[in-house]
């Protein structure tokens, strides 16, 4: 059943606007296709639609499938807060990664590396707590660390680094800051404020 929604002569050009009922096309035929010539009845943003140019005017498809999955349909995972983030993250790993390679160590195992040196002792709780890192990772962190001697567990259970620990950081650091002058570079001056206040907020 095709019902005339509007139809009208309006700057030079004659405007039918046809919607099919059952399969929800939207035709609009015309020589020529002008945003401000449509008919100020119909507000094209409420639909969603492709242009398709053909000799005899522009169809505009507006296709409503029936579907047993409205909320897969309705579902944009582009949107997904954690998907970006983790986007993001992924991003500016690559990038630690890429600087850190010739030292065989890994972002996370940096970060616990610097928070044990800087903080002189310091627990395995203490040091999940406040990367935000599962009790597992940073377990497995240490482990690596203490095999390969650049961290030490006291009898109560505090860390250390290492003399060789303090060494081998103190070679890092030059290609750690190579890494954060590119992230930098990468992310920019609206970035970096927007990563500052994103930590800032999450860490609340």
């Amino acid at each position: 059943m095709k019902i005339v929604v509007h139809s009208e002569y309006k700057m030079g050009l004659f405007f039918s606007i046809l919607y099919e009922w059952r399969s929800g096309l939207f035709i609009l035929l015309s020589d020529h296709y002008s945003p401000l010539s449509l008919p100020t009845k119909i507000n094209m943003k409420l639909f969603s639609y492709k242009v398709v140019y053909t000799t005899n005017g522009s169809y505009f498809h507006h296709v409503k499938e029936k579907t047993d999955y409205p909320l897969i349909e309705r579902t944009n995972p582009l949107t997904c807060i954690s998907g970006n983030i983790m986007k993001c993250q992924r991003i500016i790993a690559n990038i630690f990664r890429k600087y850190l390679k010739p030292f065989e160590i890994t972002d996370s195992q940096m970060s616990i590396m610097f928070m044990v040196t800087k903080a002189k002792e310091v627990n395995q709780k203490v040091l999940a707590d406040r990367l935000y890192l599962e009790k597992s990772t940073v377990n497995r962190n240490i482990r690596r660390l203490i095999d390969r001697g650049y961290i030490m567990m006291d009898d109560q259970m505090m860390l250390h680094t290492t003399e060789e620990g303090k060494q081998v950081l103190e070679k890092i650091i030059p290609h750690w800051e190579m890494a954060m002058q590119e992230s930098k570079e990468v992310l920019g001056q609206e970035g970096l404020e927007a990563v500052s206040l994103l930590t800032e907020r999450l860490s609340q």
